[in-house]
């Protein structure tokens, strides 16, 4: 028979006298065991994560205990699989769960759990365990590290490197890892520092979470560049690593090297901006000057009205001068009488005014009128 089947059973029993009189029996008393010094195994604990670095911890509470049973005080043994010293957790007043925090990310654990009276002075009762549970993954907390670089192929201007780096401890992994990110970008000297060049930074990620190894193609040979890399889960990608510089190759004097602009560098943009740029102005320039010029032409008079002629004063056959009247036939004589001319002739005391026009249909000469 267990200890645990005796609990709630009937029990008979005679007490018995004995002295120099003789002996004296009682009659038949019972009696039932209602509780106990040491308290019963608690049952069915369970495990389960709750948060990244938490676990809820549940069970029924330790049977036969009568009304002590809400009152019992429990106490939790618990430590990482790999870990073999164990902490505890003591639930004062009872309770049937309990959360334990500030656990280690994607670690498995195993958990014990006992029980004692309500004082949790008296001895402790037998372990229920071991439960074992993991907790969740998170983002890694350290990165990979590189350790060593190499040259693998040369095509003029072009270089492939191959880099190779270290994983970091396994006890920072926080789950299991699912990608590496490497980043890698152009840089130039200034004040003996490697400076980034802006916009030439590109990424390369590697699916293989086995992978130590990687290849960067079509690096200029030329040109310093400089590398990162990252490690991630199924959380997140973890801080990068430090930055590790791959140097370029000095150009021999067969091979002069000009330092060719990626189509990311603001400077190779900057000839054709200044160019459209002076177009733009010389175009809108242009706009103004033709506006102004019809603007003006629009303010003149007609070819109609500046051709009419105006009163002549004086005799013309009578003070008209040779030379003026070799103006005259000059004019008259002229075979391009495209554009109107007026001829002013001013002597002695008279006046001549001649007027010579191209009418629009052919006429070489509209009207003289003498005064």
């Amino acid at each position: 028979m267990t200890e645990e089947s005796l609990f709630h059973r009937m029990f008979y029993y005679n007490v018995e006298l004995h002295n120099l009189s003789g002996v004296f029996k009682s009659q038949k008393l019972a009696c039932r065991l209602m509780t106990r010094v040491h308290c019963t195994r608690p049952k069915n604990l369970t495990a389960k994560a709750v948060r990244k670095r938490a676990m809820s911890l549940s069970w029924k509470p330790a049977p036969f205990m009568g009304r002590y049973t809400d009152t019992l005080c429990y106490r939790i043994w618990y430590a990482a699989a790999h870990d073999k010293k164990n902490e505890s957790v003591q639930i004062i007043s009872g309770g049937e769960s309990r959360i334990i925090d500030d656990l280690s990310p994607y670690t498995e654990y195993k958990f014990y759990i006992q029980c004692s009276l309500s004082s949790c002075e008296g001895s402790w009762g037998l372990v229920d365990g071991p439960v074992t549970a993991q907790t969740l993954e998170e983002a890694p907390t350290q990165a990979p590290q590189f350790s060593n670089w190499s040259v693998t192929n040369t095509q003029e201007e072009e270089r492939d490197v191959t880099v190779v780096w270290q994983l970091p401890p396994l006890i920072t992994w926080n789950g299991v890892p699912n990608r590496f990110n490497i980043d890698y970008w152009k840089t130039t000297k200034q004040n003996d520092s490697s400076v980034p060049i802006p916009n030439s930074i590109k990424s390369l990620q590697i699916n293989d979470s086995s992978a130590t190894e990687a290849t960067l193609r079509g690096l200029n040979r030329y040109v310093e560049y400089q590398t990162q890399i990252s490690m991630c889960t199924a959380e997140g990608c973890g801080p990068k690593s430090v930055p590790w510089p791959l140097e370029g190759e000095e150009a021999g004097e067969n091979e002069p090297y000009v330092d060719s602009l990626s189509l990311d560098s603001p400077f190779i943009w900057i000839v054709p901006v200044v160019v459209i740029t002076s177009l733009i102005l010389f175009g809108v320039l242009v706009v103004i000057y033709l506006y102004r010029n019809n603007r003006v032409r629009r303010q003149q008079p007609s070819l109609r009205q500046r051709i009419q002629l105006e009163p002549l004063y004086g005799d013309l056959e009578n003070s008209a001068s040779t030379s003026e009247n070799s103006y005259y036939d000059r004019i008259h004589s002229h075979g391009d009488l495209t554009d109107p001319q007026l001829i002013i002739q001013d002597g002695g005391d008279s006046n001549c005014h001649v007027l010579v026009t191209d009418d629009l249909h052919g006429a070489t000469l509209s009207r003289l009128r003498n005064l």
